[in-house]
């Protein structure tokens, strides 16, 4: 378990530290412990549930060259598996690829909160350790939401959307949380725009867009939408133990959000967009009985709203002292969160004990 406590403790120290750095430091600060990440997700061995599965997959690349890519249904999963071969890099190259892509997209979102050392102790217990090293082609898509919402973010709305678009070649999943994220540019522009002229003429050219792109989305998801009803709901054929425990993660922040959302607005201006996230995490309580799986894996997506509200939500409170607090509570929250899931979860055998190719 040592390994993982050292990768805890790191971002731990940078939260906790009194010396402040200096841009540039804090900077290369970051890029050295997002390499320490991608070397420590990447060269991980039999470390994972699913370490069987991606194996499988990748010994099919070894026999099905490139025009086996197009049958697989993560067609960027089955590209990248691709590219090891070619390479010869073997699946510690596929690993490190994919723990790169989730790598960038987590550092640049966590780079942007306020407490950027905080959001990296948030993201340790679950987001790199879970995900990263246990569902390597769903956290591929999960790096490609959080550069979304930094897009988002900056009122990039055609890149967000170009972005998580093309995450759904790495995991179909992913267009559930599409939805969330046109409500607010199309809410925004509605409420914004004065001149009604201009309004109904965009809404004429918008509304058989919309329709056009349902149509479409339809027709490249629509089997895996019902085969994800199917296998989840109606059959049951999966069930994850460990749901309510994980959902959990996000519904305190959830609700610490809904109950602070006034003091977040005046302070951070937070957008539709988290509110947004954080009832549909509320709902997914009550969701996940006919489903845990299901929840379970689409929550994945809702997770960024753990890093938005603990790194913020020191920061609601004036008094120094309260504030100081605070960020050791947070941290202590979350090594709790790591030591209970290192013992106690269900699969964790499947990373207990750490091992590395760099030191087999």
């Amino acid at each position: 378990m040592a390994p993982y406590w050292l990768m805890f403790a790191l971002p731990v120290m940078g939260a906790l530290s009194p010396i402040s750095l200096t841009s540039r430091l804090r900077l290369l600060a970051f890029i050295i412990f997002s390499f320490v990440i991608v070397v420590f997700v990447g060269f991980r061995y039999e470390v994972g549930g699913d370490w069987p599965n991606y194996l499988a997959k990748y010994t099919h690349a070894l026999d099905g060259g490139f025009s086996h890519i197009f049958s697989e249904r993560s067609i960027g999963y089955a590209f990248i598996n691709w590219i090891s071969v070619g390479l010869g890099w073997g699946i510690y190259g596929v690993n490190t690829m994919c723990a790169a892509i989730f790598t960038v997209g987590l550092s640049t979102f966590c780079w942007r909160q306020p407490l950027s050392w905080l959001a990296w102790v948030v993201s340790v217990p679950y987001l790199i350790i879970v995900v990263a090293m246990g569902y390597t082609a769903q956290s591929i898509a999960v790096g490609f939401v959080l550069l979304a919402l930094c897009w988002l973010e900056k009122k990039r709305y055609l890149i967000c959307i170009a972005t998580l678009l093309f995450a759904t070649l790495f995991h179909k999943s992913v267009i559930a949380i599409l939805p969330i994220i046109l409500v607010y540019p199309i809410f925004t522009f509605i409420t914004k725009t004065s001149n009604k002229k201009k309004l109904r003429k965009t809404l004429v050219w918008a509304v058989p867009g919309i329709v056009v792109g349902a149509f479409l989305l339809l027709r490249y998801f629509g089997s895996d939408v019902f085969n994800l009803v199917n296998y989840y709901i109606y059959r049951g054929q999966w069930v994850s133990g460990g749901a309510y425990y994980r959902l959990m993660l996000s519904l305190i922040p959830a609700i610490l959000l809904l109950s602070y959302y006034r003091e977040f607005r005046e302070s951070f201006s937070t957008e539709l967009h988290w509110v947004l996230f954080a009832i549909i995490i509320v709902a997914f309580v009550g969701l996940a009985s006919l489903s845990t799986t299901m929840v379970d894996r689409l929550s994945i997506y809702l997770m960024p709203l753990q890093i938005y509200v603990w790194t913020r939500l020191p920061l609601v409170f004036e008094n120094r002292s309260v504030k100081s607090l605070m960020i050791f509570g947070i941290v202590a929250y979350h090594a709790l969160v790591l030591g209970l899931w290192l013992n106690y979860a269900h699969h964790s055998y499947s990373w207990v004990p750490y091992s590395s190719a760099l030191f087999n």
